[in-house]
């Protein structure tokens, strides 16, 4: 996969794109893999960008300067580039997907229920909640996480020559000391803070409409923002979701919360899966407080408060109705 999206990368990064291309480009990016993988990509380049001036750089620069294109032995055309730099940000990008002798990727992951704290060589923790995938790598300029899927709580040492960045489909999280929230389920990414200053982006991809803009936001204790699907994102007064790493106790509290957001989390912690059949169900508000050792009876506790069916089917899925309604 990763090499599909190095190609894609590498021609738009050419800024001669044409409109078969663009259009290629827009299917294979729908596709929820294909732009995780390429997100990894524009998270790195940026990454490579802050290292002017650095030794590792030049180096980069001197083994990339005497090609001035990249060969097409790996089917890819021959794209021009203004300048040694951004063939060595681009060369070294390639070399730290394919080898990684120096930056040593980490990766931790939690199985349903699970959780575990990870502390890193900086002295950070990361908590990661139930069902969660991250990679970890520092340089000398920055520490890197990219949130794959999940929830994490972040506890971040203060290092203002080094920022900590967290990427999480398209979201990035910049910080140098603080603690906060990112969770990535599925179609929605939300950041929320609970000590210090948390700046927040959205990163759009080159193809995207440049009137759109960067979505950027400042975040202080209480406050969070999120994106659902491939809108924009927005800051939430009132998500109804607990306090940002509250979670870590095993409560679960909600106040007024989506449907949507509830199913969500309670899937980290079940096996099987909770889906709602009706799409009409996802604004519902529920209001809750819930143990992470009890999701097997929250179904029936939903059906006690709202006026929906829960249907039981084969392989502990679980599919949750207006009430009145058949599956179809």
């Amino acid at each position: 996969m990763n090499h599909q999206a190095r190609e894609w990368f590498v021609t738009l990064q050419s800024g001669s794109v044409s409109a078969a291309q663009r259009e290629a480009f827009e299917r294979w990016y729908a596709v929820a893999e294909h732009a995780h993988a390429y997100q990894e990509y524009e998270l790195v380049w940026r990454s490579l960008g802050a290292m002017q001036g650095s030794p590792e750089l030049d180096a980069l620069r001197q083994s990339a300067a005497p090609r001035r294109w990249l060969s097409t032995s790996w089917g890819w055309p021959q794209l021009g580039f203004s300048g040694a730099l951004a063939a060595a940000l681009l060369m070294g990008l390639v070399f730290v997907f394919n080898y990684q002798p120096s930056i040593a990727v980490q990766e931790y992951t939690t199985a349903v229920a699970g959780q575990k704290t990870v502390t890193l060589v900086d002295g950070s923790e990361i908590t990661l909640g139930a069902k969660t995938h991250v990679k970890v790598w520092q340089t000398k300029q920055g520490r890197h996480v990219d949130l794959v899927q999940g929830l994490a709580f972040f506890s971040v040492a203060k290092d203002p020559e080094r920022p900590f960045y967290v990427a999480a489909s398209g979201v990035q999280v910049t910080v140098v000391g603080t603690q906060f929230d990112v969770s990535n389920q599925g179609p929605v990414v939300r950041v929320a803070v609970r000590e210090g200053q948390v700046n927040v982006e959205q990163i759009k991809h080159v193809l995207q409409s440049a009137s759109s803009g960067q979505a950027q936001f400042e975040l202080r204790p209480g406050q969070a923002v999120e994106r659902i699907g491939n809108g924009e994102l927005q800051a939430i007064a009132d998500s109804g979701v607990q306090v940002a790493g509250d979670w870590r106790n095993g409560q679960l509290l909600y106040r007024n919360a989506r449907l949507a957001d509830v199913i969500a989390d309670a899937n980290r912690y079940f096996d099987g899966e909770i889906v709602l059949g009706n799409l009409a169900l996802q604004s519902t508000r529920v209001t809750l407080a819930l143990r992470t050792d009890q999701i097997e009876v929250f179904p029936e506790l939903l059906n006690r408060t709202l006026p929906i069916d829960v249907h039981r089917e084969a392989g502990n899925r679980i599919v949750i109705l207006p009430a009145g309604n058949n599956p179809p």
